[in-house]
């Protein structure tokens, strides 16, 4: 466990806040300052290895593996609606062990699910959140690396000085390079907002875009209504994360651009939803 005094001492060039504000299994995360400007500070939880404790086939050769696919996956990316890299990375003596850092942006107006608190957003709100995410969704799949960012929720959505920004892409499917975790949920996701073919994988399946896309259309089915679009146990949750019912969405003032988008992203076949990023775009934006 990483000694929060001592993080604090140990990167004397920034204003630390202590506690961190969040942490998962490989790394802890702090609100800090440069120069009076707010940045979150990510810490690897792990000490950083010595060259002979990182064998190629090890947990830890993998979880680095991960973090510098991480980083590389928001140096890559250029879009407002992702999060970037902001300090480092780099590596830094904390106490007695070595840890890698880097810096991103500081969501100063918090995560999604912090905004709606159990609750709904405006329809307005709700649209202008579509189109940040399929924007981010659409440049993270159009890089070289063609990119699938595989857990987006309403936690790794923030909101940084009114814009959206998708945040946490450790969790990135590099589609032009070996998979470090199965495309099922054994891999990293979060069950409530995968999608179905993250729950069913055939020996062929390849996650891409679309996969994204039925997340957006969780979220954003969660955003208007207050509610999961989907409930129950297996195999009850899977049957009816593969028959949504658009019409559900009718008593809800939103526009009708919207609730047909959130219908297609939602559709049970990948090849049903939309063929590009940019044309589930269009369709909210144009009708058609």
């Amino acid at each position: 466990m990483l000694n929060h005094t001592l993080v604090e001492a140990s990167f004397p060039e920034f204003e630390i806040t202590s506690p961190p504000i969040g942490s998962g299994g490989d790394k802890v995360v702090y609100r800090a300052k440069d120069n009076g400007s707010d940045f979150a500070l990510k810490v690897m939880s792990w000490d950083f290895p010595d060259e002979d404790d990182a064998g190629e086939m090890s947990p830890m050769a993998t979880t680095l593996e991960r973090f510098d696919r991480e980083i590389s996956a928001m140096r890559v990316v250029s879009c407002p609606h992702v999060a970037t890299v902001t300090h480092g990375p780099d590596t830094r003596q904390i106490g007695a062990t070595k840890h890698l850092w880097f810096g991103e942006p500081y969501l100063n107006q918090g995560t999604l699910h912090d905004v709606r608190n159990g609750g709904q957003l405006h329809p307005d709100a709700v649209t202008n959140l579509a189109k940040a995410l399929l924007t981010a969704v659409a440049a993270m799949w159009n890089t070289e690396e063609g990119l699938v960012h595989r857990d987006i929720k309403p936690r790794n959505i923030g909101y940084v000085n009114g814009e959206v920004v998708l945040t946490d892409l450790g969790a990135v499917l590099f589609t032009d390079m070996s998979p470090l975790t199965s495309p099922s949920l054994a891999g990293p996701g979060t069950a409530e907002y995968a999608s179905p073919e993250q729950f069913a994988p055939r020996r062929d399946t390849v996650l891409d875009f679309r996969s994204d896309l039925f997340q957006v259309g969780i979220v954003l089915v969660e955003s208007l209504t207050g509610s999961h679009p989907f409930s129950g146990r297996a195999p009850d949750y899977f049957t009816a994360l593969t028959s949504f019912d658009a019409s559900t969405l009718d008593p809800y003032p939103c526009s009708d651009e919207l609730k047909t988008l959130i219908g297609r992203l939602l559709k049970e076949r990948p090849a049903e939803r939309f063929r590009t990023p940019e044309l589930a775009l269009r369709m909210l934006e144009e009708g058609f």
